[in-house]
């Protein structure tokens, strides 16, 4: 599995929106992409929150 950063957002003073893509091989070897965006809050240099959103489903 690899991701690749697309775009990362300040928003707020505590938080980071991060944009970034999934690919890899799953186990019946068919390749994937799997865009993902995280909503991270941080409070003393650390992660405190993660929201995580994502769609799997082919239009």
């Amino acid at each position: 599995m690899n991701d690749k950063i697309i775009q990362i957002y300040p928003s707020g003073e505590h938080t980071v929106i991060v944009e970034f893509v999934s690919s890899g091989t799953a186990e019946d070897g068919s390749k994937f992409e799997l865009p993902i965006c995280t909503i991270f809050t941080i409070e003393k240099g650390k992660i405190t929150k993660d929201f995580t959103y994502f769609d799997n489903f082919e239009e």
